[in-house]
Parts: structure tokens; sequence; C-alpha cells
């Protein structure tokens, strides 16, 4: 086996959990059936594979072996903020992830809608972004100690040549910040001038296209966080190393069409990952609740379909979705559970 064709890393993903201890129901459109206690089984089933992985790799003296894993947003759905069980929610799935965390490695948090329907951003960095921990790595392998808000970027000593990044895409938003915040303020203006319904969910009237992204539920990445992640990403082209982008919010609209649930200044974004496509290998998603994936300058974008909206039932090829994602040098082996399919992402080291 060549160097370049030698799994190197593996980590754990996971979308739209959206756990509440409430009855089953539909999505806005009563399009789709939510199972909302079924969404924590879900996440049941994708920590003890993960961990029986971390297990049969370790045994067999695998260096490569599962050494952490990502929740990609909404972890908890919105309504449990009327149900006034927030924190009960919450720390449902943080008792999941806490076994993860002690047998495995860290679990890094991207924020979702949902959770800042229940939670202030400076709760959830609190609740979230701070119970990501684990006595099996070092400090680089974790958020930084002093985070404010909930993005940055982290490194495993397994995989030297990689870069990961954690993204907030409610820098601008009018979910979960104060209302004098710059964040809030910038949201609100944006969406008076591009959204004329009074309910600013709503995307009626909006056309077919990606203007259909204005919407409250959607966000955008804030000056301050895109300068960090430019820094971020010339640090990262400079040593030559790769890097794997996780944030709620789709970036890319071939993968969320018609383009409802897709990040306000996503052209900024791409335009920033096509100027650094020698370094931007993959970008991982959630919110949509399907699957989808699109190419563009050579980057990966893939959006995973939501645990919440995965029927119980005893077939394994629909009542569950997450995936184990194996890392090689120059290449993502996503290994799909369930609904999210199998995909190789490669690309050309320059």
């Amino acid at each position: 086996m060549t160097e370049s064709s030698k799994r190197i890393g593996s980590f754990g993903l996971i979308a739209d959990v959206q756990y509440a201890d409430d009855e089953d129901g539909w999505n806005f459109r009563k399009t789709s059936r939510r199972y909302y206690r079924h969404g924590l089984e879900v996440l049941r089933w994708a920590t003890s594979d993960w961990m029986k992985e971390f297990d049969d790799d370790t045994l067999k003296g695998d260096p490569a072996a599962m050494s952490f894993a990502v929740d990609l947003g909404d972890v908890i759905d919105g309504k449990n903020e009327a149900l006034g069980q927030s924190f009960q929610a919450l720390d449902a799935t943080k008792d999941v992830f806490h076994r993860f965390q002690q047998h495995v490695g860290p679990v890094h948090h991207c924020v979702g809608n949902h959770e800042l329907y229940n939670f202030s951003k400076e709760t959830y960095v609190k609740q979230l972004t701070n119970h990501t921990h684990s006595a099996r790595v070092g400090p680089e392998s974790l958020p930084p100690s002093e985070v404010k808000a909930p993005y940055y970027s982290f490194t495993m000593p397994t995989m030297p040549s990689f870069v990961f990044v954690v993204l907030d895409p409610y820098g601008h938003s009018v979910l979960g910040l104060p209302t004098d915040s710059p964040g809030y303020v910038a949201a609100e203006k944006l969406l008076a001038e591009q959204n004329p319904n009074e309910n600013k969910n709503s995307p009626l009237g909006l056309p077919r296209n990606e203007s259909l992204r204005f919407t409250a539920f959607n966000g955008g990445i804030d000056d301050e966080q895109f300068a960090w992640l430019e820094k971020t990403l010339e640090s990262a082209a400079a040593q030559s190393q790769n890097l794997v982008v996780f944030t709620h919010v789709p970036i890319h609209p071939d993968t969320c069409l018609p383009g409802g649930v897709l990040l306000w200044n996503y052209l900024e974004l791409q335009h920033l990952f096509r100027r650094h496509a020698s370094t931007v290998r993959v970008v991982f998603s959630g919110h949509s609740h399907k699957n989808g994936y699109a190419e563009d300058h050579g980057v990966h974008y893939m959006v995973f379909h939501a645990a919440l909206e995965c029927p119980p039932s005893t077939d394994d090829t629909t009542n569950r979705a997450y995936a184990s994602v194996d890392v090689f040098e120059s290449a993502l082996h996503v290994r799909g559970a369930g609904i999210i399919p199998t995909r190789t992402l490669t690309w050309t080291k320059g």
C-alpha cells in the first residue's frame, strides 16, 4: 500500500438529531415526517457504532482508529423551548456524547438554528462548545479554552496534514444574539431589505432560487469570522495542509435546491474557497434535512440527511443517518449508514 492510499485517521458525522421528548410531527409544509424521540436513538446508534469501530481498530493496533466526531447542528429541536424542556433535552444528548468522549475522543458541535431557538449564543457556547473535551487528546484537538463564539479550528496529531474548521453560520442572525449587537442589527437590516413578509421565517413571494435563503432560520458569516477564516486558510496553505470545514448551513446552492436553506453570504464563502481550492478539500453541512452534493473548483460540498427524519423501523437502510469518515492524504471516504450515501471525495495534491 502506498502512503497516499493508507488511512491516517477516522471520524464520525451526524446532522439534525433535533431531539425532543414529544410525539412525532411534521415539517412546516407537512411534507416530511419528524420523529423527535427516535432522533436520540439514532444518535445512540451512531456513537455505539463509532465506539465499536474504535475498539475493533485499537485491538488490531491500528493508529488510524476513530478519534473524534462532529455534530453538524440542531441536536435538539426548537419545540423544547415551548415545552420547557430545553436543558433536559440537551442533557439527554450530552449524556450520549459524554460516553463517546470518555471512550474515544472529542465531539465537536456546529451551532444550528434550533439550538438558538432554545438558548442564546452565549449559553450555547457554555453548554455545547465548552462541552467538547476528552482526556484522550491534547488542547490542539479541542476548542480554544477562551473561545467566545462557536467557530474555531483544531488538529489531530494522527492527521498532521489536516486542519479542521468549525464555522458559525449565525454570526449575522436574528437568533441567539442581543438585539443591539452588530450581528443582530446587520441581520435585521438584510431581512428587511430582502424579505417583504412580516414573518421573516416565510419565503412567501420570494423567487424560487437562491433568494429563498433570506429567511430568519438561516444566517451569515460575520466580518470578524470571515477575516479569521481567511487567515486560517492562508496558514494552512503555507504549511501545505488540507482543510475540512464543518458548518450547519449549506454553502453551495446545488446541495440544497432550490436554495431555501443556504448561507446568506454563501457567494463570499464560495469565492474564498475557490481562491484556496488547493487547500479547502471538503465542506460538510446539515440543515437541509436531505442528502446533497456538489463539487466546485475541486472543493467537495456534502450535505447530510437529518437523523430526525429517519422513520423508526427494523430497516437499517432507512431508520438511521450518520457516517464514519476515513481520512487519507488525498481523499475522504464517507461510509454512510442508513440514508447517508457512501462517497469517496478525492483531490489532487498541488
